[in-house]
């Protein structure tokens, strides 16, 4: 956790002192109305948030030093519901939907506002975050926080949002994705640089997550982050550790940066690659990884990734210089099928850098129906047909049922648009369905009939 810059800090000073000096903080603590907190709060937490978007955007490794300047009881509690969901989401999870690690800001953040003299009305705006928090921690640590609080309100309301219905796996699971939604598009991921190998194994998956985030976002300056990646390259400790490997890969494909850290990157790699013999089956896994996860792909990328390994070994080079005709050129182009179909079957089915380029086009042609909507089922009829070619050449079950789910989903959208059965609209994509859907393999006679068979309305009895 980085030190917040004296410039940020003097703007919340700033505001504190607005705060304080506010008729509505005046009115609120002479009548006591709920109303003229929310005032208060309508008037000084959209400057909060504009400055924390300002930190998230240009020095992400100070936002939990933010948060924490928050917690003095001049600001009287304004924005801390918010920045505790935040605290809640930046936490790791496991496979399991709990913390792999106790979550030290959410629980000094959810203190700070039992203890306010204005919980009673933070405490409108917290109970799914705090449900969500405790779902996600140990029942040691949820009592263990609990039993810290004296006044006896404040514990009841902490006790009722231990649900006993996020003990099961599925609910917990359910409640986290709902609970994300409402922060779509907001940044808030932040991580700290480990400086011995002892944090390294406990910050590794904080620290690649919180990169690969950065490298997905818009609109971000991550010159601030390079300072801390170059003394990080330069642990020799860490240099082989396979847990590095992500971690390369995140920052040497997506992020901008000198030469000075580029020569470290390829130091780092060469001493992962000497230390271990699976390297390009863990380096083609991540990427895998990369892609279902939505990361570009680009012949810029592919370029930087070639810089990085392209010379140290013959595959990688094959491969990147296959995901560069695929960038620039397009998948509809001959030379790419023709290039794709012979890099494949090079190499076993199930080999790593085969999964990998088969999610590779397959995220190609999920971007190019991203946006369609139902009128344009004529592009759609296009792009199914870009798509034979790397069914024929493939032959994998994964990748067709992975395309016939995306096209299945457009589909529907448009039976769900033209309600008209005996449209134009209606009756092409029908016809165009029970034709090309069946003669690729997605669907059989009968199952066409069923997903354009009309369901009868139940008569009310």
């Amino acid at each position: 956790m980085l030190a917040l810059d004296k410039l940020y800090a003097s703007e919340l000073d700033q505001i504190k002192e607005e705060v304080q000096a506010s008729d509505a903080l005046a009115q609120y603590l002479e009548e006591e109305e709920e109303s003229f907190y929310l005032e208060m709060r309508n008037q000084f937490e959209p400057r909060i948030f504009a400055l924390y978007e300002q930190v998230a955007k240009e020095n992400p490794l100070q936002l939990m030093s933010f948060e924490r300047y928050l917690l003095d009881e001049g600001y009287e509690g304004l924005f801390l519901p918010k920045i505790l969901g935040y605290a809640v989401l930046r936490g790791e999870i496991s496979e399991n939907y709990k913390y792999l690690v106790s979550q030290d800001q959410f629980r000094a953040i959810l203190l700070e506002i039992c203890n306010s003299a204005n919980f009673e009305i933070l405490s409108k705006r917290i109970g799914q975050t705090v449900q969500l928090g405790f779902a996600l921690s140990s029942d040691i640590w949820v009592t263990s926080l609990i039993e810290t609080i004296v006044n006896k309100r404040v514990k009841s309301f902490l006790m009722t949002q231990k649900m006993p219905e996020y003990r099961i796996f599925e609910n917990r699971r359910a409640l986290h994705f709902r609970y994300n939604k409402q922060f779509k598009g907001e940044i808030f991921s932040s991580a700290s640089f480990p400086k011995t190998f002892g944090e390294f194994q406990v910050m590794h998956l904080p620290l690649r997550h919180f990169l690969l985030e950065r490298a997905m976002m818009e609109d971000v300056d991550n010159s601030s982050i390079l300072p801390h990646i170059k003394a990080f390259l330069k642990l020799d400790e860490i240099q082989g550790n396979e847990k590095l490997i992500y971690i390369l890969m995140i920052f040497g494909k997506y992020f901008s940066y000198n030469k000075s850290i580029k020569n470290l990157l390829s130091t780092s790699i060469d001493a992962s690659m000497k230390a271990d013999e699976g390297f390009d089956k863990k380096w083609f896994a991540y990427l895998d990884e990369l892609y279902i996860k939505g990361v570009e792909i680009s012949a810029d990328n592919a370029k930087k990734s070639m810089d990085l390994v392209g010379d140290k070994n013959d595959l990688f080079k094959k491969y990147y210089e296959l995901i560069k005709v695929i960038s620039s050129k397009g998948i509809n182009e001959e030379k790419t099928i023709e290039a794709v179909k012979g890099f494949h079957s090079s190499y076993e089915g199930l080999s790593k850098q085969n999964v990998a380029l088969r999610t590779a086009i397959y995220r190609v042609f999920e971007v190019e129906m991203k946006d369609l909507a139902p009128l344009q089922y004529a592009s759609f009829f296009n792009v199914f047909k870009q798509m034979i070619p790397y069914v024929e050449s493939f032959r994998n079950q994964r990748f067709n049922q992975n395309l016939k789910d995306l096209c299945l989903k457009f589909v529907r959208s448009c039976i769900r648009t033209f309600t008209d059965k005996r449209g134009r609209d209606y009756q092409d994509v029908k016809k165009f369905v029970a034709t090309n859907f069946v003669d690729i393999g997605f669907m059989k006679d009968k199952e066409v009939v069923a997903l354009f068979k009309t369901k009868r309305k139940k008569k009310p009895e």
